[in-house]
């Protein structure tokens, strides 16, 4: 079950984490980026490609078993991550706690970078999100953003 869990965090991770921040459309996420030194930009950019990479050898790791699994639209996707997560051997158990460990530390690292004005763009602007969080808006921004990441990637 703590396997799952972790498996589950990782997958989460990574659709609604780092790397997608770039690929938003939002005009408030894109004024955050503009407003991120290039040394910033570069930090991303390469945490960006390192997560891709990460990802990339997790997916080349899968057996032929585990794609199937992975690919069987039959069965929800809980059961999915559930026998996926079951099937796992310990090499790609210990990738994905890399992985996750390896995202945690670049986090660590891009919000150390942020400058006293950065943090408190940031800040203004989740008090926004949350300003509109009773409402369907918020929903709708949320779905919106799904939208655009999947059609971006």
């Amino acid at each position: 079950m703590k396997s799952l869990k972790v498996f589950l965090i990782v997958v989460i991770g990574f659709i609604i984490g780092l790397p997608n921040v770039v690929a938003q459309n939002n005009p408030a996420e894109s004024e955050v980026i503009k407003n991120l030194t290039t040394e910033q930009k570069e930090l991303l950019n390469s945490q960006k490609e390192l997560l891709k990479e990460n990802r990339d050898a997790f997916k080349a790791s899968l057996s032929e078993e585990q794609l199937m699994i992975l690919n069987d639209q039959s069965v929800p996707k809980a059961d999915r991550q559930k026998a996926l997560l079951q099937s796992l051997s310990v090499v790609q158990k210990n990738l994905i706690k890399q992985n996750k460990e390896i995202a945690k530390i670049n986090k660590e690292i891009f919000r150390a970078s942020f400058t006293i004005e950065q943090r408190i763009q940031i800040k203004n602007q989740l008090r926004q999100i949350r300003d509109i969080q009773g409402s369907k808006e918020l929903r709708e921004i949320v779905k919106e953003r799904r939208k655009n990441r999947r059609n971006n990637n």
